[in-house]
This record gives structure tokens, C-alpha cells and sequence, in this order.
């Protein structure tokens, strides 16, 4: 009985294994938003410190060759204003 709840408590649903791949996909997500506001910065930096298009920002991302980015396509005006 002792090793069933033991077993629960490292793979179940709350268990240490699933809470830490959480907290990987968590960490990743940090990550990867970090990258975009620092390429956002970049970009702006650039420009010499005016407002940029989301076109700008987006060709950017593509110089940058970020493996992680699928499809580009889904970041929008309002999605880039929030970084």
C-alpha cells in the first residue's frame, strides 16, 4: 500500500514528475518570451529609437532564424504590443 501511494505521489496527476514538466514548459515559455522582447528592443534600437511596425519586428524574428518560432504568422499587432 505504502509503495501504490508512494508510486501516486511521483507520477500522478499532482506527482513530482508532472509539476516538473510544468515547470519546465513554464520556464521555457519565460524564455522565449524574453527572446521576443529582446529582438522587440533590438528592432527598436535599430530604428534609432521610433515606433516600429509589427513587420519590422516580425522580419526581425526571421533574421534572427529563432528554430523555436513555427509560425510566424500568429503574432499579431496585439500579441507584439503585450511584449
Amino acid at each position: 500500500m505504502l509503495a501504490g501511494v508512494s508510486i501516486n505521489a511521483i507520477t500522478g496527476e499532482n506527482g513530482l514528475i508532472t509539476n516538473a514538466k510544468i515547470a519546465k514548459e513554464e520556464s521555457k515559455k519565460s524564455e522565449y518570451k524574453e527572446e521576443l522582447l529582446l529582438t522587440k528592443t533590438e528592432t527598436v534600437v535599430d530604428k534609432g529609437g521610433r515606433e516600429i511596425t509589427l513587420d519590422q519586428y516580425i522580419e526581425k524574428i526571421q533574421g534572427k532564424n529563432l528554430k523555436w518560432v513555427d509560425n510566424i504568422e500568429n503574432i499579431t499587432e496585439e500579441k507584439a504590443k503585450e511584449l
